[in-house]
């Protein structure tokens, strides 16, 4: 083991594990070798929490813990030795041993500038989870992440940490939707937010939260909602009357985000498109018609043949007939493409007969001189 002091490590950290907390400590144990091991021994084993009172009076703690937030630019974040990397490869998901990291580096910041943080109001004002965020997902208030993909840090974890310090997780969960896109930090929040591992899950989970923001509300925030479904990859199936809604809106922007996931599940959303269709609003009815044209076909070409029989709006008609007339255009046979007969392949490099020859040599000598017959001369020699 790479730590001086003995560790139960009942929670099975790998001696790699092991040996890249020591790396990120160095600068600590340097400074205070005793205070090191004590905050080892409260991060590995859930030691004696003392030591999160010394940990302020630090100088330069910040710095020695090498979190990004020391610096308004982050810049500790992307060195070979970070909790980056640390968090990326770590497997164990016990919650009391986030937690105590985080407590650990908001004891450590106490006394740093408040414009360090943007997302405490959505964290229950809690720094050290901010910052335990900050960390995982390479996120700082002056840089962001290059590959916010690369996060492995659990959302499901930090809800847990949120709810063992009795906050809900209600303003997580809507943080990524109810920013503005005009703004820097609003933006920041929700990137640092859709970064974290599994977060579409926790769309999913926290559905009574998320679907009234995808339903209803501006344009422009419904068009962040749908993106931030895709960007986490959560299941469109969850979702899938609030995405009709959206991908049948006057809005084309917020039509165009929608349509996209729901053609992933068409099945799900053909009964609910079909009924928009019939009884919808003029706006809702003409883009369910096209959209049951498009993801269907043929298939629904009975059902648009149906409803154009009993339409009373010219305008519904009309879409229905464009639509019909799109799969005619699709129905009809490619033009037969004819091949031509074979052919004797052609020699490129047929003999001189003596006829060619004689002919050659008289049509150089009309009109060239006996210069320029040379050239020709020396290339039929070979024949």
């Amino acid at each position: 083991m790479a730590f001086s002091m003995q560790l139960t490590n009942a929670l099975g950290l790998s001696p790699h594990d092991l040996t890249k907390l020591e790396n990120i400590l160095e600068k600590l144990r340097k400074d205070d070798a005793e205070l090191h091991d004590r905050l080892v021994i409260y991060l590995v084993d859930g030691g004696d929490d003392a030591v999160l009172k010394e940990l302020p009076k630090v100088a330069g703690g910040p710095e020695k813990l090498c979190l990004g937030c020391a610096s308004q630019y982050g810049g500790s974040q992307y060195g070979p030795i970070s909790w980056f990397t640390f968090l990326r490869d770590l497997e164990i998901k016990d919650t009391q041993f986030y937690l105590r990291l985080a407590r650990a580096f908001a004891a450590v910041a106490k006394h740093l500038p408040a414009d360090r943080f943007f997302c405490q109001q959505h964290l229950g004002g809690d720094r050290g989870v901010e910052i335990l965020l900050q960390e995982a997902t390479k996120t700082s208030i002056g840089m962001s992440s290059s590959d916010p993909r690369a996060c492995k840090l659990p959302a499901e974890t930090v809800l847990a940490m949120l709810a063992a310090e009795g906050c809900s997780a209600e303003s997580l969960v809507k943080a990524p939707f109810i920013g503005n896109a005009s703004n820097w930090q609003d933006m920041k929040v929700r990137q640092m937010i859709l970064s974290l591992a599994d977060m579409g899950k926790v769309f999913v989970n926290h559905r009574e939260l998320v679907a009234p923001l995808v339903a209803a509300g501006h344009a422009e925030k419904r068009v962040m909602a749908v993106e931030n479904l895709a960007l986490t990859g959560a299941n469109p199936s969850a979702f899938a009357s609030e995405l009709v809604a959206a991908a049948t809106d006057s809005s084309k922007l917020l039509r165009e985000a929608a349509q996209g996931l729901l053609k992933g599940i068409a099945t799900d959303v053909r009964p609910e498109l079909e009924r928009l269709a019939g009884s919808g609003n003029r706006t809702q009815r003409e883009h369910a018609v096209r959209l049951l044209g498009r993801l269907y076909g043929g298939e629904a070409r009975d059902f648009l043949t149906g409803l154009k029989e009993k339409e009373k709006s010219a305008p519904i008609r009309e879409a229905v007939d464009a639509i019909l007339a799109e799969g005619r255009s699709a129905a009809v046979p490619v033009a037969q493409v004819f091949t031509p007969p074979p052919r004797d392949p052609i020699d490129l490099h047929p003999p001189v007969t003596p006829g060619l020859r004689k002919a050659l040599e008289l049509h150089c000598a009309r009109g060239q001189s006996e210069h320029a017959l040379r050239p020709i001369d020396s290339r039929l020699k070979g024949y």
